[in-house]
């Protein structure tokens, strides 16, 4: 959870606007995540999850970016 609190924090400096989409990104699979999987069992999981991952997988490569835009 820490990498998914710290990301949007990191690229917030740099693109604000990617920031908010990637945190909603995350809330959102992550309630979806939550809800599935206490309605439906472990299997239900998969849609929250792969919402979650995307959002993570996006922000960390705009992390490096901005990051690296952060350092010039």
């Amino acid at each position: 959870m820490t990498f998914a609190i710290l990301v949007p924090f990191l690229i917030y400096w740099t693109y604000p606007t990617a920031s908010l989409v990637i945190a909603v990104m995350i809330f959102t699979g992550r309630l979806i995540f939550t809800v599935s999987y206490t309605i439906g069992g472990p299997s239900a999981r998969l849609p929250g999850a792969l919402l979650m991952d995307a959002g993570l997988f996006v922000g960390f490569g705009y992390m490096v970016a901005s990051l690296l835009a952060l350092a010039k």
